[in-house]
């Protein structure tokens, strides 16, 4: 009457109106979040590669975008976290330094710091004696 054993079991499961659906254990769901976690850091890293050697016109640790990314596909528990150690330090290379200086015309109170307008004799926050 049936053919198979497979034949059989669906005819069975048909009568007993059962389906066999196969249902997510949270190993699939840890396991399909970390390929996620994976993808989506290294989709970042290879645009924000590309886009820190644009504005710099140097690699980040003398590698491409695309070495970066390939890299971090392969080996990301070491190469994601060295990518970003490689960013900062090129940012600190790149960045502008600090001013401390205030723009001319400008005078702050020797007491407190407050900005003071020109030609006071008093400071506004603590009310020393500006005339000397």
């Amino acid at each position: 009457m049936y053919g198979s054993r497979i034949d059989r079991d669906k005819e069975l499961e048909r009568r007993l109106g059962v389906r066999n659906e196969r249902r997510l254990s949270s190993l699939d769901v840890g396991a399909l979040l970390i390929v996620l976690v994976v993808l989506g850091s290294t989709a970042w890293l290879y645009f924000d590669a590309r886009r820190l050697t644009e504005e710099t016109g140097e690699l980040v640790g003398r590698m491409g975008a695309g070495e970066w990314a390939l890299a971090s596909i392969i080996l990301w528990i070491i190469v994601f976290p060295m990518y970003l150690w490689r960013r900062a330090q090129l940012r600190r290379e790149i960045a502008p330094p600090p001013v401390d200086v205030a723009p001319p015309g400008n005078r702050f109170c020797d007491s407190c710091g407050a900005a003071l307008r020109s030609g006071a004799a008093f400071c506004p926050a603590c009310g020393v004696d500006l005339r000397e």
